[in-house]
């Protein structure tokens, strides 16, 4: 049993279904629905045993409690009475509502369970993580570079992945705390072989360019070595730290664009997506419940966030001409349309302004494009209140403090790895295909903090 339950978390990025075969093709069944339903199976599959007494004390279980009693409260405020299947499902191409939520606390609590009942299953299980992630990584390069041996058996369009994942920045978060889980390895076990799998995953992450992600493992792997001033683990970082940012600049790529990492464009955006997701926080209601896991697109569709708001985010995400060069926007719909698929006819003076050949120029912007503030914390408690977003951010970021400090290389990489993730999600949302391992890393964490004394690392 313990050997299955290994497999399947390990397994969990993997989980793909061709498109004739997925179960909701409008809802990115390809590379979501699957992995939402596997994830139930893993909670059904962990730790079959009832829960002894003792083990309900642990803070982890208290904080995922805790999630599951407010996502019971804040979905019943939030509850869609005209599309009650998209607000339990999420946005069409996220699929992180309450049902996802339901199957991740579920699989957390099992998985705190089943550590507790089994320790050995934490042994076997970090291994098993990182060679996933190595193969994953592999097919990243692969795909970066234009071979891609998965889209012609599966029958999806090439340029959707990296791996199966689907998206770069999401599937950088899967390889981004694994690299000081492999540094931990290799300086605990003294096996060359670990280094090599934090070198390979920093390879891979860089081929991804993801910005946000390469500052991450930079800050935390610089805290980590600032903390332990350990000559073998700063000439490691420093390495695996080259070998990202070399990656990301060299290696083959079939992209006819290549991201500049030195460019500040994306930050900007992602300040006035926070402007936006503030501002809605203001209302008491919402910053206790939020709005739902459909909240942020039904906002800004139904208009509480007015077009004038939005026309600043359209000139730093798409190059667009600034807001004052606005001439008027247009409204494209009828009362009976789906309030989804409401766009925009968006027409600007241009006069003067180099690049365009004309007066005018004309923009088609569908609202219902921005359904997510990029920034995990905001998001949490934009679709199910701050209290919700509170206990999310002390079950991931909460065992940091307690472990850093010490000696054992393990349990210093389990914070670093953590830490690392509480810097990606500042520009990133949490995704069904990566947050599942986030939470099996933080209930490693959280163990470990349990049962390592500080006197016994002091010694």
């Amino acid at each position: 049993m313990r050997f299955l339950q290994i497999l399947g978390l390990a397994l969990f990025p993997w989980v793909i279904l061709p498109p004739p075969l997925t179960i909701w093709p409008d809802r990115e069944g390809v590379w979501l629905a699957p992995k939402v339903f596997f994830l139930a199976l893993l909670a059904l599959l962990l730790s079959p045993k009832p829960p002894e007494r003792k083990r309900l004390g642990h803070p982890e279980r208290s904080l995922l409690l805790g999630m599951l009693a407010w996502l019971c409260v804040a979905s019943l405020t939030t509850l869609s009475k005209e599309d009650w299947s998209a607000w339990l499902l999420g946005p069409l191409n996220r699929m992180d509502g309450p049902l996802y939520q339901l199957f991740l606390l579920a699989f957390a609590l099992r998985l705190s369970n089943a550590l507790a009942a089994d320790p050995q299953l934490a042994h076997g299980l970090t291994p098993y993580l990182l060679v996933s992630a190595l193969f994953q990584g592999v097919l990243w390069l692969w795909q970066r570079g234009g071979l891609d041996p998965l889209a012609g058996l599966l029958g999806y369009t090439p340029g959707l992945p990296p791996g199966t994942l689907g998206n770069p920045g999401m599937a950088a978060g899967l390889a981004l705390p694994l690299i000081p889980l492999a540094l931990a390895l290799w300086l605990g076990r003294r096996e060359r072989v670990w280094l090599l799998a934090a070198l390979g995953l920093a390879t891979a992450l860089g081929g991804l360019a993801n910005r946000s992600s390469l500052i991450a493992l930079a800050l935390a792997l610089g805290v980590w070595v600032f903390m332990s001033r350990d000559r073998r683990l700063t000439l490691a970082s420093l390495g695996a730290l080259a070998f990202s940012y070399a990656s990301s600049a060299y290696w083959p790529s079939t992209l006819p664009v290549q991201k500049q990492l030195a460019s500040g464009r994306t930050l900007e955006t992602r300040l006035e997506m926070w402007r936006i997701g503030l501002s809605l926080l203001k209302e008491p209601k919402t910053f206790l419940f939020g709005m739902g896991p459909l909240g942020l697109q039904e906002a800004v569709v139904s208009g509480k966030v007015e077009i004038k708001n939005l026309l600043q985010l359209f000139h730093l995400e798409y190059g667009w001409p600034s807001p004052e060069r606005l001439v008027s926007a247009t409204p494209l719909w009828e009362p009976d349309d789906p309030p989804t698929s409401r766009a925009y006819l968006l027409k600007y003076d241009v006069t003067g302004l180099p690049g365009y050949s004309k007066e005018e120029f004309l923009a088609l912007q569908r609202l219902s494009n921005l359904d997510k503030a990029h920034n995990a914390y905001m998001d949490k408690a934009l679709a199910f209140g701050t209290p919700f977003a509170l206990l999310w951010t002390l079950f991931l970021l909460g065992p940091i403090p307690f472990l850093l400090p010490r000696k054992e290389p393990i349990n210093a990489g389990l914070a670093t790895g953590l830490l690392s993730l509480g810097v990606y999600y500042l520009t990133w949302f949490a995704t069904p295909q990566t947050e599942p391992w986030h939470f099996a890393l933080a209930v490693l964490a959280w163990q470990s903090a349990i049962k390592t004394k500080p006197s016994q690392t002091s010694s």
